[in-house]
């Protein structure tokens, strides 16, 4: 590899996630369950909310970009095991790379 990007859009270097305990109660393990299936439509606020500060790009790109991906990802993503982003450490990789993350 000669080069990489990395996208993060909600990875924050100065955030340390919650990891779900190895043995603990029900009750302790239940604020991390996954048995939550519901699924969330996506819509177009939703699609195009990355786009929303002014200047950022031209009003057509964003509603073709928010139309295509309503397309292809009608489902919003559910955030699950976020502590793994607590090993990220983009110093360890050793070729050019460019971290993108914002909110």
């Amino acid at each position: 590899i000669s080069s990489l990007t990395l996208y993060g859009s909600i990875y924050d270097p100065q955030t340390r996630y919650p990891r779900p305990p190895l043995y603990g109660s029900s009750s302790a393990l239940s604020s991390f369950s996954k048995a939550d299936k519901t699924v969330v439509v996506n819509d177009y606020d939703s699609a195009v909310e990355d786009f929303t500060i002014e200047g950022s790009i031209p009003p057509e790109p964003a509603h073709e970009f928010a139309e295509a991906a309503l397309k292809s990802d009608p489902v919003k993503v559910k955030w699950v095991s976020l502590h793994q982003f607590n090993n990220i450490d983009p110093a360890r990789v050793e070729v050019p790379t460019l971290v993108v993350r914002g909110f």
